[in-house]
């Protein structure tokens, strides 16, 4: 193992990158054993990390990982014994390619997202609600055509 495994952050639902802290965070309802999986992107088993459960906050599971290198992996979570997508998850791994019959025998798994973007100065226009126009379409099928 290149990493260190520690405590995670039980306020961030889902997988957040800090500095060299990856922290994974899922709720599970029925406090069963939960693990989080991580899928080498080179193949092979995963590596099975346990999580433990918020003092403050039941059902709530976390761990924290430092120096993960988190370009190299992907992961999902075992709960209970079945395996669980990350409901927070950023970005999905497995299916990209459309039109492909063989892509169905694929596992998925989720995928990390860094985003390091700053807006600067840019800020959220203040367009007023009756002045709106909302549109609601799926944006892969729109932009297939």
């Amino acid at each position: 193992m290149r990493y260190e495994i520690c405590k995670g952050d039980y306020n961030t639902m889902g997988t957040e990158i800090r500095g060299t802290l990856t922290t994974f965070t899922v709720e599970n309802k029925r406090r069963e054993e939960c693990m989080l999986l991580l899928h080498a992107k080179e193949g092979g088993e995963p590596e099975r990390i346990p999580m433990t459960e918020d003092e403050n906050q039941t059902a709530v599971y976390s761990v924290g990982i430092k120096n993960l290198p988190w370009k190299e992996y992907d992961y999902t979570f075992e709960i209970g014994g079945r395996k669980v997508m990350d409901p927070y998850a950023k970005c999905i791994s497995g299916r990209e390619k459309w039109a492909d019959f063989s892509r169905e025998e694929k596992e998925i798994k989720c995928g990390f997202y860094k985003n390091d973007f700053h807006w600067g100065t840019d800020r959220l226009p203040r367009v007023p609600k009756q002045d709106m126009v909302m549109y609601k379409l799926h944006v892969r099928g729109f932009s297939m055509l």
